[in-house]
């Protein structure tokens, strides 16, 4: 985790911890953390280039799925078309649903 995660993540958790989410995408992340642990919800997938299952800038995204949430940290600095990674991630998101991204 990057030295901001700590702080980040404990805001992310205090603006959406009491509500469920069906489907949550985890966007440049590897695997779980105290954030998508606390999180209620029926699935997590979570994507990130060291899975070998996402590139930030590799459009379009290959992602079939539907969210609820989207939560994408660490990466969007590194994004070089970040109008595509808004335009990808909300073709992704399910109606109602909410995106949190950091952008460093």
């Amino acid at each position: 985790m990057g030295k901001s995660d700590p702080y980040l993540l404990n805001f992310y958790k205090s603006m959406i911890k009491s509500k469920y989410y069906e489907n949550i995408g985890f966007f440049g992340q590897s695997g779980e953390n105290f954030l998508s642990q606390d999180l209620n919800s029926n699935s997590r997938k979570f994507y990130d280039l060291s899975l070998d299952n996402w590139n930030i800038n590799d459009f379009p995204y290959e992602i079939d799925e539907k969210f609820d949430l989207i939560v994408c940290t660490r990466c969007a600095y590194f994004c070089k078309h970040p109008h595509e990674l808004i335009k990808s991630f909300m073709k992704m998101l399910n109606p109602n649903g909410l995106i949190l991204i950091d952008w460093g």
